[in-house]
């Protein structure tokens, strides 16, 4: 015999009211009690001098002496550089979406602030590792896997830097593309050229790069070590650098720092590679054949990050590591690539093209995850609050599997109700352990649920 159901409001009805209930709270909460947000002071602006073009043509070249004064001329790694800054320098350079900080001491690219992303700790997200003190720093380091030291004239020398072929002031406002240049010729044979042109409105940029060495050694220009966030004291943040990772046009690669163990040069037809954080990226995109070299150095400090730091300690026996990502530059020849420098965010990869997006790393169930991750991202623009948004999602959801949720409901309530019949067929077969009386059992409960 069924029992009916007298609970009153069924369970599907009271849940489908206190979501509405929520949701209610949340959008009342939004309008009424919110906190204003503080808006940003007013920044200090560097009103930028009239600028002095460069006669590059007017540089002099000394006189070659003869006999035992050639030589020394020639091999004495302290000779007055023929291309130089005449002065240290370091500008930034700020864009619609980040403030680059650009110093002609090695040629480097010192600091990357994103603009609209704060750290954890406060103040901007500082994505490039810079360690006072330890040379080199900075992103496009030359490096010489095979002899370490070949490659310290370039990273240390003062570079001749300027923008759009003049001097640049401390600040300089990208409005249009802009192209940064260092330049150092040395009479020992070295002859560094880095171009980079920056894309005022996003975090692609074009570089060119064209050395001549006074060795065979194989060089590669580096992106790393690391991409985090580092704190006031130095130490690093939670964004600890988790690897590097390679593109060939079809299969992605992410390498982790057990990955890294040992160096690693390999030739692959790479459409693009670097080093990645979860949330961030900096990428070489060469669309060609060519020869990366891949490693890792310890990180110099601890790890804020207590969790990760134990973690690294366990898997590493130390407090962790930094990842290297570098493409190999032919001697005398210049190679060409776009950069990357920003976040992971799918949206703006796809915008970037080259098949950026495939930088973000779904997991094996990217098929469900990314249309979800749209959602999000869709009814975030909407709210303008993620807490919100995931709650609005929720409600989605529960309404497209309503009809799912009813029925179970209904299926559940079904055998509640036909828990007292069973409950009297197995006490009547109770102790019973001939075979025929047991399938007697079976098929009576199974009757019940006819």
């Amino acid at each position: 015999m069924v029992v009916p159901d007298d609970q009153g409001p069924n369970m599907e009805m009271r849940a489908f009211i206190a979501v509405v209930l929520s949701l209610g709270v949340m959008v009342g909460y939004q309008y009424l009690f919110a906190p204003v947000p503080l808006q940003p002071g007013p920044r200090e602006v560097v009103e930028a001098e009239s600028p002095e073009p460069l006669n590059l043509s007017e540089i002099e070249v000394p006189a070659a002496v003869s006999g035992d004064e050639e030589t020394k001329e020639t091999t004495d790694i302290t000779s007055p550089a023929i291309v130089s800054g005449d002065r240290a320098m370091q500008v930034t350079l700020e864009t619609e979406r980040y403030r680059m900080l650009l110093d002609n001491r090695g040629g480097l690219i010192t600091s990357v602030e994103l603009i609209g992303f704060d750290a954890d700790f406060g103040g901007p997200l500082e994505l490039v590792v810079n360690q006072p003190g330890l040379a080199p720093t900075g992103l496009l380091t030359l490096t010489t896997p095979e002899s370490p030291d070949t490659a310290s004239a370039p990273n240390q020398a003062q570079y001749r830097m300027t923008i759009d072929g003049f001097e640049p002031n401390s600040l300089v406002r990208a409005e249009k593309p802009v192209t940064v240049r260092w330049q150092w010729v040395d009479p020992n044979g070295w002859s560094v050229d880095k171009q980079l042109t920056v894309n005022p409105s996003g975090y692609l940029s074009d570089l060119t790069i064209n050395v001549e060495s006074p060795t065979d050694t194989p060089m590669f220009i580096m992106l790393g070590p690391g991409l985090e966030m580092q704190a006031d004291n130095g130490r690093t943040g939670i964004y600890l650098m988790s690897g590097a990772v390679l593109f060939d046009g079809t299969e992605i690669e992410h390498l982790t720092d057990a990955d890294l163990e040992a160096p690693d040069v390999r030739l692959i037809n790479l459409a693009w590679g670097g080093i990645q954080s979860p949330y961030f990226a900096a990428l070489f995109v060469p669309e060609a054949p060519v020869s990366v070299y891949i490693a890792s150095v310890p990180a110099a400090e601890p790890i804020v990050n207590q969790a990760a730091t134990e973690e690294g300690v366990e898997q590493t026996g130390g407090p962790g590591t930094r990842a290297m990502f570098g493409v190999e530059l032919q001697n005398g020849n210049p190679i060409s690539t776009p950069l990357y420098i920003g976040p992971k965010d799918y949206s703006l990869l796809i915008a970037e093209g080259h098949g950026l997006e495939r930088a973000v790393d779904y997991g094996f169930f990217r098929v469900l995850a990314r249309p979800v991750a749209v959602t999000l991202e869709k009814l975030y623009e909407v709210t303008g609050n993620y807490g919100l948004a995931i709650i609005l999602a929720t409600f989605g959801v529960r309404l497209i599997f309503f009809p799912l949720s009813q029925k179970s409901m209904k299926s559940m309530r079904k055998m509640q109700q036909l828990q007292p019949q069973m409950n009297a067929i197995r006490a009547k077969f109770k102790g019973v352990k001939d075979a025929q009386k047991r399938q007697e059992m079976n098929v009576q409960v199974m009757q019940l649920y006819k």
